[in-house]
């Protein structure tokens, strides 16, 4: 990206539509290469990047950065590019059982650039502000891994073929796969960090919280891609057409979602609680920490919920990974109902995890009644 430095001076995005920024702060600290697992010297992004805000002018931009919350984007598939540069690749990223169809990444605020989605076998890279897709990556899944084998686009207009490779990669770990590293800085850095910093604000928003101009030899990702998929999508739009379909296309109905939950705690009524259960998702599906739906619901305060999954069989003593069972966040959360309920279908009043029982738990939060209750059936 040398020679990049001219073209945007006083810009903080790349071009009117794009955001200005709060000034920089007046340091910027670097990490020298013996004291980062990385081996190059880093410049620290953690203060500036959280310090900044991002604001347009275009009322559009302002609407674009943030559309993007139940959005399946389907909308985008068939956008090419407006670089019709073409890149081999060989990029490998771990997945479990499969890669559904979905958002891998979808931007919550202003100060995050890119909503990321794959679908119809590409990856699409989108400019949040300008719901516009600048980048395609042709993808096969194998059993274990997916494969980006060709990147159409640019995400700089001076990007050179490797350094869209690297760009792309970073955003693949930092968004999706939310694992910390260097993001990549422009080669020519002669005019100072300060205007770095703004770059690397302007590209990757928040979310980058160190780079660095060198080249950098990362370790192959662990943690798996998962995406939003459209069958989480469906189950929270109520779309039970949409769910059937994508079931029938494969989907299995206990997949976990970029939020480490299967459709059925992504379930916003009872009736499509009961349209899942039908098709056999099972009453007690685990979460990526093993909390259940019951659990799930307990937590948020539910009550009807709650009271279908215990008429359907849910398992009220269920431990999630920590040992903690519904009757703890029910009681941490001041549920009194919920307590009630799960009490008279079983529940264990003193069940404990990491030295907490849900007595204790209420106590600290002072929810008298539920201390009450708890009190009273452990000393019947």
């Amino acid at each position: 990206m040398a020679g990049f430095w001219q073209s945007i001076k006083g810009l903080l995005g790349f071009g009117k539509e794009e955001p200005r920024s709060a000034p920089p702060a007046p340091d910027l600290p670097t990490i020298p290469a013996d004291e980062n697992p990385w081996g190059v010297p880093l410049l620290d992004l953690r203060a500036f990047a959280s310090g900044l805000t991002s604001t347009t002018q275009n009322e559009q931009c302002a609407i674009n950065a943030v559309s993007y919350g139940n959005d399946d984007g389907l909308s985008f598939v068939g956008a090419q590019p407006p670089n019709p540069m073409t890149t081999p690749a060989s990029l490998c990223y771990p997945i479990n059982r499969c890669l559904a169809d979905g958002a891998l990444f979808i931007p919550r605020q202003m100060e995050q650039k890119w909503a990321i989605y794959y679908l119809a076998g590409k990856i699409l890279f989108i400019r949040s502000w300008m719901r516009e897709v600048y980048v395609t990556a042709d993808v096969q899944v194998f059993a274990d891994h997916a494969e980006i084998t060709s990147v159409t686009g640019k995400f700089f207009e001076t990007d050179t073929p490797e350094q869209t490779l690297e760009v792309l990669d970073f955003l693949m770990r930092s968004h999706v796969l939310n694992e910390l590293c260097p993001a990549p800085l422009p080669d020519d850095m002669q005019e100072g960090p300060q205007l770095a910093a703004l770059w690397c604000f302007s590209m990757y928003g928040n979310m980058a919280q160190i780079a660095t101009s060198h080249p950098v030899k990362l370790a192959a990702p662990t943690a798996p891609l998962r995406t939003m998929s459209l069958l989480h999508i469906a189950v929270a739009r109520d779309d039970v057409a949409e769910v059937d379909k994508h079931l029938a296309a494969g989907m299995p109905i206990d997949l976990l979602a970029t939020d480490r939950l299967p459709p059925l705690q992504w379930a916003q009524s009872t009736e499509m609680i009961e349209a899942l259960l039908e098709r056999g998702s099972p009453v007690d599906v685990r979460s990526l920490e093993d909390a259940t739906p019951l659990m799930t619901f307990a937590q948020t305060g539910d009550l009807q919920k709650v009271k279908l999954l215990i008429d359907r069989g849910a398992d009220v003593n269920a431990k999630d990974g920590r040992g903690f069972a519904t009757l703890h966040r029910a009681a941490e959360m001041g549920h009194v109902d919920i307590v009630k309920l799960l009490l008279e279908h079983g529940a264990e009043p003193d069940c404990r995890a990491m030295d907490h029982t849900p007595l204790s738990l209420a106590t600290v939060q002072k929810h008298t009644e539920i201390i009450d209750l708890l009190n009273s059936r452990l000393n019947k």
